[in-house]
């Protein structure tokens, strides 16, 4: 499990970093910072799905990258 964790992280690391030189995604955290960040959320948002037992958990999952590209996104201008 750790290593499917570390090569999804630094595939979306990847996606991060592609993201920042499009100027797309801020540049002020490091791509794989960035990752972790999502990875971290992820359990979180489904272990308190869990005990709430309320609502699909797609719709908790949605929300949570919803959240996350929300905050990583570069400020427009």
């Amino acid at each position: 499990m750790r290593d499917t964790l570390a090569l999804g992280r630094e595939r979306l690391a990847k996606i991060c970093d592609i993201g920042q030189e499009r100027g797309e995604i801020r540049r002020d955290q490091k791509p794989l910072g960035l990752a972790m960040t999502l990875q971290r959320n992820v359990p979180g948002t489904l272990l308190i799905w869990a005990m709430q037992s309320q609502g699909n958990p797609h719709t908790w999952l949605e929300k949570t990258f919803d959240d996350f590209w929300e905050i990583v996104g570069a400020k427009r201008r």
